[in-house]
């Protein structure tokens, strides 16, 4: 689940809000990053507990989670997570620019080296997109090929060398 940000800035301006009137005092940007930062914390820390990883370390997290096929992004959660433990004062600015700069691609590393992920790419046929006949495909003229008997002549295989095939 991404990490509902806008639901926390929202959150945080409660807050704030509510503050402000029952204290009698200003509003001030400082209080707002505060309770936004606190409903932050909170999220990781209950979705830590959710998935399992919340007693543990960095390897023994990425062992767990990565024992079954995982989302790259699923995975880029979880490591920045654990770099947040550490380095809790960053903005969130620095904490999107580290997680697509530096925890989605060690995460894509990880899921690659772990499952041996090899990718083949192949080509679709206009002719599948748009329904027009092919003379490779027609079988004869007098036959009528229905729409599926199209998909399923241009279904292509490949080969995985990973443990869910």
């Amino acid at each position: 689940m991404p990490t509902p940000i806008t639901l926390f800035r929202k959150l945080a301006n409660s807050a704030k809000l509510e503050f402000t009137k029952q204290n009698n005092t200003e509003t001030s940007i400082k209080r707002h990053t505060y309770y936004f930062y606190t409903y932050l914390k909170a999220f990781l820390g209950a979705a830590a507990v959710n998935e399992g990883i919340s007693t543990l370390n960095h390897h023994q997290a990425i062992q767990k989670i990565t024992s079954k096929p995982t989302n790259t992004h699923h995975l880029a959660r979880i490591l920045t997570y654990f770099h947040l433990l550490h380095q809790p004062k960053l903005s969130i600015t620095q904490i999107s620019a580290e997680y697509r700069d530096k925890f989605y691609p060690q995460a894509e590393k990880i899921i690659f080296e772990k499952f041996n992920v090899q990718f083949n790419t192949t080509t679709i046929n206009d002719d599948i997109l748009f329904n027009t006949p092919s003379s490779s495909l027609t079988k004869n003229k007098n036959t009528k090929q229905t729409y599926a008997d199209k998909l399923n002549s241009n279904i292509y295989t490949t080969t995985s060398h990973t443990p869910f095939q």
